[in-house]
This record gives structure tokens, sequence and C-alpha cells, in this order.
């Protein structure tokens, strides 16, 4: 059994009076334990596709299973870390971790176990009084993590977790993103929009066109860890990648994937 299925899905808005189809028979499989990183330009439909995924949307058609049972709507099994943290700003960072917990009734034994795990967990370990308004950028985000990973949900859907992050900053919180999720092993789908960060974090790659969100290419990554963003092999995935994506703007791809099998395998290591 797959963690997590879609099957079918197809999702369209009405835009001054005419129907704009944004999502059209969208089938995808996830393992267990997989990091999933969905790519693709603006627009093609990634963000719609991961909150019908954590049930804030419903599709037109098709359905969305977890571990076989039908997702139709919001529920702690599948935690959500939005790009702007969306932390409670009254709360500490020790406040927001255990919100979910104290929601689900939790005990208060296992809430203080699950927060000293946590903290270890995200290196905020002496920061759990401060306020969000006291942390940089890359503490709000681990808090946010952490809260998400509170629960202990099933799968963890991250809307471009580092897209409010400086240059610098972001590439830090991928190293330290990539070694919480391999303590964790929880099941990953991220959002994002950069190329880099999805061959240094993911297992799986799924590349969507600005066409329907049709799926053009579904690059799995087998590079040991942690990633070095300059050998060769990852330089080519990047490379590759970046050519995906120039034809999904352009509209220049067949309809088996992104780029021909013989310029795939000349251009991946």
């Amino acid at each position: 059994m797959y963690k997590m299925e879609v099957k079918g899905l197809s999702k369209s808005y009405e835009v001054e009076g005419k129907r704009h189809i944004v999502l059209e028979d969208i089938n995808l499989k996830i393992m267990e334990g997989q990091f999933v990183s969905l790519l693709g330009p603006s627009g093609c439909g990634k963000t719609t596709l991961l909150t019908i995924m954590g049930g804030f949307q419903r599709p037109d058609r098709g359905e969305v299973f977890l571990e076989g049972k039908k997702v139709e709507k919001p529920g702690p099994e599948r935690a959500f870390v939005f790009q702007n943290y969306a932390l409670f700003p009254w709360m500490t960072v020790k406040e927001n971790i255990l919100y979910p917990l104290k929601k689900q009734r939790i005990s208060k034994k296992e809430q203080d176990e699950r927060l000293e795990e946590l903290l270890n967990l995200v290196n905020l370990k002496g920061k759990e009084n401060l306020y969000p308004h006291q942390l940089s950028g890359g503490m709000k985000q681990r808090t946010a993590v952490a809260r998400g990973l509170a629960p202990r949900p099933q799968v963890l859907l991250m809307d471009e977790p580092l897209g409010a992050l400086d240059f610098q900053m972001r590439k830090t919180m991928q190293e330290e993103m990539e070694q919480i999720f391999i303590k964790d092993k929880t099941t990953v789908i991220m959002v994002t929009h950069d190329v880099e960060e999805a061959v240094y974090l993911s297992d799986r790659i799924i590349v969507m066109s600005s066409a329907r969100g049709t799926i053009i290419e579904d690059l799995v990554l087998n590079d040991e860890r942690p990633r070095n963003r300059m050998s060769s092999a990852y330089r080519s995935k990047v490379n590759y990648l970046m050519e995906v994506l120039r034809r999904a703007v352009k509209g220049e791809f067949n309809k088996e994937g992104g780029i021909t099998e013989e310029e795939r395998r000349c251009l991946v290591v």
C-alpha cells in the first residue's frame, strides 16, 4: 500500500466568468518515508495539489488517499507548514510547538517529553521561551517544522517552507532540514520553485507543467547524503531539471515527459 495516492485528480476555478483548469487527471503514488518535491513554473498547480492533499480544498474530480483511506478534510495525520511560518505571535516557541498536542488533549507528561525531543531535533533548546518576534527567520521556520512534527503526522506537507529566507540562510536551513528529516523519517511532500533545493533535499522530484499540472518528469535521486553541491552528479541533475523547466515554461515537451529518453541518459549522471 502506498503512503499517499492521488487518483484522477482535477481542479478548476472560475476566473472572470470563464472556467480555468488548474489540474487535470493527476495521478501520483508516494511511498512511506520519501521526501518528495513538487517543482514547476508559477501557476502550474503545485500549491493547489498540496492543499487538496491536506484536505483544505476539494477536487472537482478524483480522489486522494492516505494509506488507503480517502482524504476529505484536514486532519492531524497530515501536518502543514506554510511559507510565512504561521506562528501564533502571542505564543512562545514552546507554546507554538505544543499547540497541536494540547488540541489533541495529550497528557502533560507526553507533551513535555515530545517538546524536549523536538527542541533537540530542531536545535532550539534554550529558545523555548522566546516569542516569534524575537526569532530569526531560520528559527521561526524550525519552530514551524517542530510544530508540524509534534503530533507525529504520517505526512508533512510544506508549501515553499524556505521561500521567505535570504539566499545564505536558505542554504543553511536546507542543510538543517535535511538532518531533521534524516532523523525523523517522516514522509514529506514539499512545494518549491528552487531546483537546487529540490535536488539537495529530495528522494524524488515531480515536475509539473503549466499545462493543467501535467506531470512531465518523475526523477528519483539515490545520491548519498549529505549531498555534495559541487559534485558532477549533483550539478548534472540541477542542469537537467533546469532544462525540463525551461521546456515546460515554453511548452516544448513531449507527451512522455519533459525531455527525450536519449537526452535524459546524457544529462543525468
